[in-house]
């Protein structure tokens, strides 16, 4: 079973320990640092500029977030954003239950529920079902950009908070979703780090 730990080799929960990257920018917000570095452990050729937040008192990584190299035709951000979708899915469904929540028309959570002997993804408070030795996660997607006809995607993962509002859900995935994310586009993308 496959755990989603983290991405492009940082993993979550870990001390980061800033001396073996090359920072390019850190910053205090509240009690944490966001942090930019030049390049992770495991690079993707698709995405760049990529960070973590962590917890000023330890460092250890609450979030890990990168952007794609550069603005591209909509399309093209809303096909590789399917793709990217589909590999997680694809990926992690056999080791999480899977909810999705449409924020916004441009962000999209994915939470990765541990599965435990005893979960009941369908129940509302699935939550207190959990597995207790792995927190939830969230993956979130966010397309922006300032033109209408060229975006970028954020993609980034997060330990999963407990919010006061939690959005509708969308959907719960489940074996008979599962779609390959090579579509037969007539390319493939990296995966690497994912």
């Amino acid at each position: 079973m496959k755990k989603l730990e983290g991405l492009f080799g940082l993993k979550l929960g870990e001390v980061f320990d800033e001396t073996n990257f090359e920072v390019t920018k850190k910053e205090l917000v509240e009690e944490e640092y966001d942090i930019d570095i030049d390049l992770p452990p495991n690079p993707n050729l698709i995405f760049t500029n990529y960070g973590v937040s962590c917890e000023k008192k330890d460092m250890k990584i609450k979030r890990i977030y990168a952007y794609t190299l550069s603005p591209m035709a909509i399309d093209d951000v809303m096909e590789l954003y399917e793709d990217l979708t589909n590999f997680f899915i694809e990926t992690y469904l056999i080791s999480y239950a899977i909810f999705y929540y449409k924020l916004f028309q441009s962000m999209h959570t994915y939470e990765f529920v541990p599965y435990d002997s005893k979960i009941i993804p369908f129940r509302r408070d699935y939550g207190n079902f959990v597995h207790p030795n792995e927190p939830s996660k969230e993956l979130n997607f966010t397309i922006f950009g300032k033109s209408d006809y060229y975006k970028q995607i954020e993609i980034y993962l997060a330990l999963k908070e407990d919010e006061p509002n939690i959005p509708e859900l969308a959907k719960i995935y489940q074996e008979e979703d599962l779609k390959a994310y090579d579509t037969g586009k007539g390319y493939d993308i990296d995966v690497t780090g994912l």
